[in-house]
């Protein structure tokens, strides 16, 4: 008896197949190979429009008891019935590189002025604000990573402006990253800046400034977020300040000034409903907008007053937003709440000046 050896019949090999997706899939006859996609600029244009209501016109009742003028019990109005159209975008130039601009422009919806003579409606002044980034990499052997930014902020006008040169080192690899909290920021800055509030005129002042901030960001169980900003600065005025005691006395010149600002607010964002393309979310963010120390009193002659050492703004800002993704580039979105914040909390010798002010907004966001 013989055994007749049974062979596989011959498969032709397969042709190398090439997928084409973010990224590219090369199928050999033995393994997978992936190869990055090709790079390409890209990035987003956002067009959004903010309206901020009248604000619950409250007084302080001390100083209205002790007879003094709606120049200091109206403080409810110092910024009321206005509008924000806010054109804000960035852009991935190369893989290391990014630019991004913001131009806002503010305007009154109520002109004119009430029975008292006071403006019905206030607002701040344009601004428009352009950044450069570049991105280093990690340090040599470490985990910290580098990234360098300049800043171009200014005014309506020929109002104030700032040029800015810093570089900040993130050593969020080094920290808390675990179940209960994981750290997506923690930026050392040191800075300088240059500022001045006008181009023409005799009145030509400039300040060189130097800082150290600590910028960070963390995020918790429960989809919420913490920011802690830590921003102190030492302030080279063009000419001397005149600074005075807290009655507005003793007046003297300083030429340089220590200011630390600190900002911590904690947010968090819970989806509602979803269905196909709409989405519709509550949100919350609240702290400290922030709380400032400052060196001295600086006076203000026009005002006839001495400044604050400290102040802080603590606010609370609910919405509900509704979104649409209208195409797989384009989204859609609008929302509506209220800010309750005491406003200009100063020499922190009360916090009486609590306010509500109803806000709305709508806009549509386009990534490319």
């Amino acid at each position: 008896a013989s055994a007749k050896e049974v062979m596989p019949a011959p498969m032709p090999e397969p042709e190398v197949k090439i997928v084409e997706k973010p990224v590219e899939v090369i199928v050999y006859r033995d393994r997978v190979v992936e190869a990055p996609a090709k790079w390409r600029p890209n990035g987003s244009v956002d067009v959004r429009y903010d309206w901020y209501g009248k604000t619950e016109n409250k007084v302080d009742k001390q100083l209205e008891k002790e007879g003094l003028g709606d120049e200091d019990i109206d403080w409810a109005r110092e910024e009321n019935n206005y509008g924000r159209l806010q054109f804000e975008g960035n852009v991935n130039i190369t893989e290391n590189q990014k630019i991004d601009f913001r131009y806002r422009n503010f305007h009154t919806w109520a002109q004119g002025k009430n029975q008292k003579g006071y403006p019905k409606s206030n607002a701040e002044k344009d601004a428009v604000r352009l950044r450069h980034f570049y991105n280093f990499g990690k340090i040599a052997d470490t985990k910290i990573n580098a990234t360098s930014r300049f800043v171009w902020d200014q005014k309506a006008g020929d109002g104030a402006k700032k040029l800015e040169a810093s570089v900040g080192f993130n050593f969020a690899d080094y920290l808390f990253n675990n179940d209960f909290v994981k750290t997506t920021n923690f930026t050392v800055r040191p800075l300088y800046a240059h500022k001045w509030t006008t181009h023409r005129g005799e009145g030509r002042k400039g300040a060189e400034v130097l800082g150290l901030n600590l910028e960070s960001n963390f995020e918790f169980p429960y989809g919420f977020e913490l920011e802690f900003k830590l921003e102190p600065t030492y302030t080279f005025y063009g000419t001397k300040q005149m600074i005075s005691d807290k009655d507005g006395e003793n007046l003297r010149e300083k030429k340089r000034a220590l200011d630390m600002d600190v900002t911590l607010v904690l947010s968090n964002s819970v989806n509602l409903y979803t269905q196909d393309k709409f989405a519709l979310d509550f949100n919350f963010e609240g702290g400290y907008d922030p709380y400032s120390f400052h060196q001295y009193r600086i006076y203000d002659k026009k005002e006839n007053e001495a400044g604050v050492k400290r102040s802080y703004s603590l606010y609370a800002l609910p919405t509900l937003e509704a979104n649409y993704q209208a195409t797989e580039f384009v989204k859609l979105y609008a929302g509506a709440g209220a800010e309750y914040r005491n406003w200009k909390v100063e020499d922190e010798d009360y916090a009486t000046r609590w306010r509500w002010q109803p806000t709305a907004y709508a806009g549509m966001k386009v990534n490319f």
